[in-house]
Formats: C-alpha cells, sequence, structure tokens
C-alpha cells in the first residue's frame, strides 16, 4: 500500500463484517498465509459476495471472497508517523477516491464485458490509471505535510 503504508509499519485493525465497509476503506484480507492491505472499492453478489480490492501502488484491481475479509484499517503507526483512518483528512480522501477509482473499475470492467471498441477499453484504462496516480500524489503531499 505504498505510498500509504511503509513496510515495517503497524497497522491496527478492527475486525468487522465487511458489509460495514464503505468505499474507499483500507480493509484487511487473507491471502493465503498472509494478510494483504488494500483499498475497498465496490462489491458485487453471484451466490458469493465478492468484494473489490485496489492496491494504491497495484496496476490492476481484484476481488476477494467475503469469508477471507478480516476488517477494516483504523490507524497506521510507523517510527515517525501515526496516521488516524477515521479523522480528517483521511475520510474526505479514502472517501472520495474509493470513489473515482470504484467509477473507473466498473467502467473498465463494463467495456470489457460489452465487447466495446479496444479504443475504449484502453481509455477507461488511462482514466483507471491517472485516478490511482493523482491518489498516490495526494497521499505523498498530505502525508509530507503531517511530519
Amino acid at each position: 500500500m505504498l505510498p500509504l503504508i511503509n513496510p515495517g509499519e503497524q497497522v491496527a485493525v478492527r475486525l468487522t463484517d465487511p458489509h460495514r465497509l464503505k468505499r474507499g476503506d483500507l480493509f484487511a484480507f487473507e491471502t493465503g498465509e498472509n494478510i494483504t492491505v488494500h483499498r475497498f472499492v465496490n462489491k458485487k453478489f453471484d451466490g458469493l459476495w465478492w468484494f473489490c480490492e485496489v492496491g494504491d501502488s497495484a496496476a490492476d484491481w481484484g476481488w476477494v471472497q467475503e469469508g477471507r475479509v478480516l476488517g477494516m484499517v483504523l490507524s497506521v503507526r510507523g517510527p515517525d508517523r501515526f496516521l488516524d483512518m477515521e479523522s480528517r483528512p483521511w475520510v474526505w480522501i479514502n472517501s472520495i477516491f474509493g470513489f473515482a477509482i470504484s467509477l473507473s473499475v466498473a467502467l473498465c470492467e463494463n467495456l470489457g464485458r460489452s465487447g466495446s471498441r479496444p479504443s475504449w477499453q484502453q481509455g477507461a484504462r488511462v482514466l483507471h490509471r491517472a485516478v490511482k496516480k493523482l491518489l498516490r500524489k495526494t497521499i505523498h503531499e498530505v502525508t509530507r505535510r503531517s511530519m
């Protein structure tokens, strides 16, 4: 989750019902023997509930089955910083970018399923990358100013 969470930093997670997650919340989920933290952006039901996850530095998104979701991230603590995800500006940043990323993911997936023109699909991917780049720049600037 660079640049928001750096290697070695501690993450406090509240075990919670995954359906209580809001777009943009950081959440922890099981990936085999490991635990991963990414941003929640959407959910879907196809007989099972799936939760869409996007890493802030990852190029793509993925879907996590409901039973693998552990809970939401409350805070990040490093040697020289503390980020409270339930306070400003993080509530706003997570909410705004969660919404924007969920739109870009939905657009990419819907255009892919519809068999639309490759140029439209490529345009949707460019939009997705642009939103993620703006998110990373925002995180970098906010964390730099708070130190």
